[in-house]
């Protein structure tokens, strides 16, 4: 196919934008008890917090346990986190995959806005398009805002 498709959604959150990043860039391992869709992390190669490094989820997709194993590349100025895959079930439909989450401060500093984007190649036409995997993100994106406010 060859065709490179993004999809991306913005969410508003109370938390401010270095907040939500912080979870990604210090934090990553507390993602399954902060969000229900996450069950399982293992870092591989590298550590949590390092540009780089390659580590493994488990998490529920359409009410079953699916994984990926991905690289992870930060961009501090951004504060943009990219979740590269390198192997896992999402390739069963594609033959790449990336999901990022950027957050933005809002104007006057009250909270932020998530851009939650999956960028992906299908492996046919006939494969479906990855909104289930864009709806886990904004999900964990919900969640991490919750836990940050405590809302």
């Amino acid at each position: 196919m060859g065709l490179l498709i993004k999809m991306e959604v913005d969410v508003e959150i109370k938390a401010t934008a270095e907040q939500f990043y912080q979870v990604f860039r210090t934090r990553p391992h507390h993602l399954p008890d902060i969000c229900s869709d996450v069950d399982a992390a293992e870092i591989h190669d590298g550590e949590w917090h390092a540009h780089g490094s390659t580590r493994s989820w488990t998490y529920k997709s359409g009410g079953k346990s699916e994984k990926i194993k991905e690289k992870i590349e930060f961009d501090n100025a951004k504060k943009k986190v990219t979740h590269v895959g390198i192997e896992g079930d999402v390739f069963q439909y594609y033959k790449s995959y990336k999901g990022s989450w950027e957050a933005i401060p809002k104007p006057g500093g009250e909270g932020a806005i998530v851009k939650v984007a999956v960028e992906y190649e299908k492996v046919n036409k006939d494969a479906p398009s990855p909104d289930n995997y864009l709806e886990i993100m904004v999900g964990i994106t919900k969640e991490i805002d919750a836990h940050l406010t405590n809302a």
